[in-house]
């Protein structure tokens, strides 16, 4: 009797489709020039992962280094977190410790993937905004430090 009750129970259940989507905005120009590859993620689970590569024109401006550390041990971590200063002194942290290269560019121009784009070609390297803006107003921020 007690199977004739959960049959019945699996039976009253309604399943629900749960839509899912993911989305990105990408430029036309980008796509346009895209590799695309799909990848198996974990077969078990059955999911997979799209890669979207693509390249954009720009000027390099000088890279900054970037230190990353972070304790050695959990032992070194708890002591950063919990010893007295008068401890620390005694017996300091050690760190592990990465300098990152990082590249930074001036400009960047998505458009510049075509022919005949002499003047994002010219902002590209000289940074001059066309002839048809020079008499407008430019309004700077602070907070992005331009």
């Amino acid at each position: 009797m007690s199977e004739n009750t959960t049959k019945n129970t699996y039976d009253e259940q309604l399943i629900s489709a749960i839509q899912l989507r993911s989305h990105t905005v990408v430029s036309v120009a980008l796509i346009e020039q895209a590799k695309v590859s799909i990848k198996t993620a974990n077969f078990i689970a059955n999911t997979v992962v799209v890669e979207l590569e693509s390249y954009l024109h720009g000027i390099e401006d000088v890279p900054i280094l970037i230190k990353k550390q972070w304790p050695k041990t959990w032992w070194e971590h708890f002591k950063e977190r919990w010893f007295p200063k008068w401890a620390l002194k005694k017996w300091p942290v050690q760190y592990d410790i990465i300098w990152i290269n990082e590249r930074r560019f001036k400009r960047v121009c998505p458009h510049l993937q075509k022919e005949n784009q002499s003047r994002h070609l010219k902002w590209l390297v000289t940074g001059d905004n066309d002839e048809r803006y020079s008499n407008q107003k430019i309004y700077r921020s602070k907070r992005q430090g331009i």
